[in-house]
């Protein structure tokens, strides 16, 4: 099992891979359209991946949760590659007194795609392998979750990614809130209120009842 810091150590390798290929790439890609001396690369890969290691440290980037990837961690990846464009044509305008925005843009374009993506494909990977220890014939208990807010997302990530989500099996969440009635959190259904869980019990043949709260 990988610890936390080879955790990071693993997304910071892969990130550095993605800069390099995405300062090539769009290299090749601008050169036909654009005069770029091929000197001005290994600055420019330089300065790039800087930027966006000291921005991803301050957006914290390399610290998160990556088998949870919701829209928090993709902003937090954007707000990065931005800062990371934009310090980086102030730095090459500085050093090199000239930049090419086009290619800075397409820099940032290919990276920021690219590392999201590989925070989406991790985070698959994990719901697929714990959905085949799902689908093992292994007994789960069947969970209803009151709270569908915020510590209700959180638990169902929770259960959802942890190795043993073969044991327990939500079948749906209850909230009073009327405007989050039969909406969906996470792929789980609000299927009533407080007033309906002991028909829902009976009904869904429910084991375990779990309330989440924000503390």
């Amino acid at each position: 099992m990988l610890t936390r810091k080879r955790k990071i150590l693993i997304i910071a390798l892969v990130d550095f891979l993605i800069l390099l290929f995405s300062n090539l790439f769009a290299y090749l890609f601008m050169d036909p359209f654009v005069s770029l001396e091929v000197s001005s690369l290994p600055g420019m890969m330089l300065i790039t991946t800087g930027m966006y290691f000291v921005f991803g440290v301050l957006f914290k980037v390399f610290t998160r949760m990556n088998r949870y990837t919701n829209l928090q961690e993709i902003i937090a990846i954007v707000l990065t590659t931005t800062s990371m464009a934009v310090s980086s044509l102030l730095l090459n305008w500085l050093f090199y007194g000239s930049f090419s925005k086009r290619m800075m843009t397409f820099i940032f374009l290919v990276s920021t795609l690219l590392i999201v993506m590989s925070r989406l494909m991790w985070r698959l990977y994990i719901e697929r392998k714990n959905g085949w220890r799902k689908d093992r014939g292994e007994k789960a208990q069947r969970t209803l979750v009151i709270g569908a807010g915020e510590a209700g997302r959180i638990l169902i990530n929770s259960v959802t990614h942890s190795l043993t989500a073969h044991e327990i099996d939500i079948i749906g969440l209850i909230d009073d809130d009327p405007n989050k009635q039969r909406i969906y959190l996470e792929g789980i259904q609000v299927k009533g209120t407080i007033e309906d869980l002991p028909d829902l019990i009976k009904e869904h043949q429910i084991d375990m009842v779990t309330i989440a709260i924000p503390s």
